[in-house]
């Protein structure tokens, strides 16, 4: 009989024994006070104002309070706090990042793939993937809605949405300055400036600088690879000139420089190696089986250049212009645009290797390339990436009938261009390449040639109806219809020629939704929905025929089920929140990794039919007035009823040049942990002279990942927790109208290393994995001035 072992971690233990000594004592000698009772939240995931617990969504939210307590510097870190949500730092950019919500996801950042999860900053779109690893200051809340949402949002995705308000203008004057700084090198500065409101006019001015020296280095020239800075500005405008009608603008720029993403050699075959233990690829090869570990190095085969040599550029533009012409109807006008362009002049996945002079050939000429050339296993070199789009959302939303008929309708216009060039270099056996000897030499591949141009139109018309069919029983009727056009102009090489193709097609799709909410006290509501929505088809950018560059792959649907509770409980000091789901997934795109002699790229594919179900639970309770306890719990299991798709040797690397159904070996956790979870504790003491003292622990769980479907023996990720803690004096007085607040602070507390992202290369024969980063420790210091 199997014994299944379990690792309890301390973390939570601690956490127990801190409830069961202090929480649960006070909370009896307090019985029945209402001197202690939790915050409503607001949220505005119906596109209005109204209370998290009135809202029939599976929606998380957190304040401002919030995210300075966990320490979110960028968006991936709420995902540590949040049920079913996973976002972790792709390996091909520093600001890309890929997102699962209830094991629905797109990992790859490719500029002409649609995500499964939308992100929004101030009711903008934002397009691309690539570009929304931004870093998070300035914020007012983010809220993550969970399911597909197409009759709430312009734009429709199957998976959710993370959805980013920024602090608006305030009525009076403040400045606040925050300076933050941490061990390998970290520094933070952000400023802040109200103008206040003079004749209806508000502005606020927001600048945020950071670096970080990284903590891992070129083993050939020791310089740094990890380093970056960001510098982003933000000015908000708001102006009322009268109680009806106001305008909101807002322009932000982020400007990245880093060194170059970081993708750790793991895993090289043994399919290089003959029978009697000599590599095909000869020396180079060797030396590049000698570097691979599977445990996290500070030290990389890299040679690396100059710091700041890898760029991102961000500019947004938003207007937002509100009428309220009767007291229940309101007109909103949404416009945005934004402009992303990224340079990456060198991504070495895996390393490189110094040439011995003979054994290492160059394809182009077949001549011997000169000893202690250091050449990489892989390179995209020059790589340089672009978009721009334009939205356009009119929305109407209001109330009739006593206001028991609530509707929220709106038209939706998107437009994008993108483009990319993407040169690449690698390196393959020649006996392996050619299928003939010279075996013991290898060759330095080149595929110069792509360059790619996306453009994409989307229209929409969406509305939600609620009706309140009897006191406390409301019915919501949604419906969406969507239609894309896409076209795709590649340069690349096709067929073994450079050549020249402008694929395009169109998709549309009507999306219905239904939900039954009912409130059965001021404590508790439930709610049951029924959601569809949908993602478009698309081209493969990198396909190495004209006709699999040609032939579209197909939309994918989504029919989600979801029964819902929303209660405050205990005198509202405990708040209990849960839902039930599940997915049925039509004509599922799944990204698979092919290579062949123009490189290596992730394409999609229709892989046929699957179910996502599970549950997510989150609870916060005030067991006293000085402890509040959060706690959150998600699961996802995934089941594949049919997955066509092209069967790959998980050992070997190589494609068996079958397309067979493989639901029953396929990974059905990919980007997707079955188990996620988090605790929090945060105590406040009374209020001393000098301030107030708070502390702070958090811990998250995520389960075991992998990071394609086929490809997992040699590349996955191992379940593991992460800790932060923080401690943080506040309030202090400042002068007149002033106060300060100085944190400690620590993240990865334990120091645990994971894998965040991995690549297995598949027939080019090696693995890639990128890592997290290490423990990090620090302090802040705040001043803000009122007046």
């Amino acid at each position: 009989m199997k014994i299944m072992s379990v690792k309890v971690h301390p973390i939570p233990l601690a956490l127990g024994a801190l409830v069961a000594g202090v929480a649960l004592p006070a909370a009896a000698q307090t019985e029945g006070s209402q001197a202690r009772v939790l915050e409503e939240v607001t949220v505005t995931a119906r596109r209005f104002e109204e209370s998290l617990q009135d809202t029939p969504v599976s929606v998380s939210a957190f304040g401002q309070h919030e995210l300075e307590q966990m320490g979110i510097s960028e968006v991936r870190d709420i995902a540590q706090a949040t049920p079913n949500l996973d976002i972790r730092k792709l390996s091909g950019g520093q600001p890309a990042v890929g997102y699962s919500i209830r094991g629905i996801s797109n990992q790859d950042d490719s500029i002409s793939f649609d995500g499964t999860v939308g992100v929004y900053v101030d009711g903008v779109y934002v397009g691309r993937q690539s570009s929304t690893g931004f870093a998070i200051f300035d914020v007012e809340r983010i809220e993550v809605l969970r399911g597909p949402q197409g009759t709430l949002f312009g734009r429709n995705t199957i998976g959710g949405a993370v959805n980013i308000v920024t602090t608006p203008p305030r009525d009076e004057f403040v400045f606040k300055q925050k300076i933050g700084a941490g061990n390998r090198g970290q520094r933070n500065f952000q400023t802040a400036i109200d103008t206040g409101r003079y004749n209806g006019l508000a502005a606020r001015l927001s600048i945020l600088d950071t670096r970080n020296d990284g903590d891992r280095k070129d083993v050939y020239t020791s310089r740094k690879l990890d380093e970056s800075k960001t510098r982003a500005y933000r000015l908000a405008v708001n102006w009322t000139p009268s109680d009806a009608f106001s305008v909101d603008y807002s322009y932000e720029r982020s400007e990245w420089e880093s060194g170059e993403p970081i993708a750790q050699l793991t895993f090289v075959r043994d399919m290089y190696a003959s029978p009697d233990g000599a590599f095909y690829g000869g020396p180079y090869w060797e030396q590049a089986r000698d570097e691979a570990s599977s445990s996290r190095l500070d030290r990389l085969p890299r040679a690396a250049k100059n710091p700041g040599d890898w760029t991102s550029d961000i500019d947004g533009h938003a207007l937002t212009l509100t009428w309220d012409p009767l007291p229940n109807l309101t007109i909103k006008s949404i416009t945005g645009y934004r402009s992303w362009d990224e340079f990456t002049p060198n991504s070495t996945f895996g390393g490189a290797f110094p040439a011995d002079g003979s054994t290492l050939l160059d394809l182009a000429t077949f001549q011997p390339i000169p000893a202690g050339t250091l050449v990489p296993l892989y390179q995209s070199h020059d790589r340089d990436r672009s978009q721009d789009q334009w939205s356009q959302e009119l929305q109407i939303i209001g109330t009739l009938m006593d206001d028991r008929l609530r509707y929220n309708t709106g038209l939706y216009y998107f437009r994008e261009k993108s483009e990319l060039r993407n040169p690449q270099a690698f390196v393959l056996p020649t006996c392996l390449l050619l299928q003939a000897p010279p075996c013991g030499t290898s060759l330095l591949v080149s595929a110069p040639f792509l360059h790619v141009r996306p453009e994409n139109v989307a229209y929409a018309a969406y509305g939600e109806f609620t009706y309140e069919l009897i006191p406390d029983l409301d019915v919501t009727l949604g419906l969406r219809y969507s239609v894309d056009d896409r076209e795709l102009d590649l340069f690349n090489l096709l067929d073994n020629v450079p050549q020249r193709i402008k694929p395009s097609n169109d998709w549309n799709n009507l999306s219905p939704s239904a939900t039954v909410s009912y409130r059965w006290s001021d404590q508790l509501s439930t709610y049951a929905k029924v959601v569809t929505g949908y993602r478009s088809g698309g081209f493969n950018m990198r396909a190495t025929t004209v006709e699999s560059a040609s032939l579209p792959f197909d939309e994918e649907e989504v029919i989600s089920y979801e029964i819902g509770w929303k209660s405050d409980l205990l005198d509202r000091t405990l708040r209990f929140n849960g839902a039930v789901f599940y997915t049925d997934y039509k004509d599922r795109q799944i990204s698979q990794f092919q290579t062949g002699n123009t490189g290596a790229a992730q394409v999609l594919v229709n892989a046929g039919r699957s179910a996502n179900s599970g549950i997510e639970l989150e609870a916060t309770w005030l067991p006293t007035d000085a402890l509040k306890l959060n706690a959150s719990y998600g699961y996802t299991d995934i089941n594949f009823d049919s997955f066509v798709a092209g069967e790959v040797d998980p050992v070997s690397g190589f494609s068996t040049g079958r397309n067979v159904d493989i639901a029953d070996s396929a990974s059905t956790q990919q980007n997707t942990p079955n188990h996620n979870g988090s605790i929090s504790a945060e105590y406040s003491f009374p209020r001393w002279d000098i301030g107030e003292l708070t502390l702070r622990l958090d811990t998250s769980y995520t389960g075991e990942i992998d990071f394609h479907p086929q490809l997992t023996l040699y590349n996955s990720s191992d379940s593991f927790w992460l800790t932060n803690a923080r401690a943080t004096l506040a309030e202090i007085p400042a002068g007149r109208n002033g106060h300060l607040s100085v944190g400690l602070w620590v993240r990865n507390l334990e120091n645990e290393k994971y894998r965040e992202f991995g690549i297995d290369w598949g027939q080019l024969g090696f693995v890639t994995n990128s890592y997290n980063p290490e423990r990090t420790f620090g302090a802040d210091l705040v001043y803000e001035f009122n007046r």
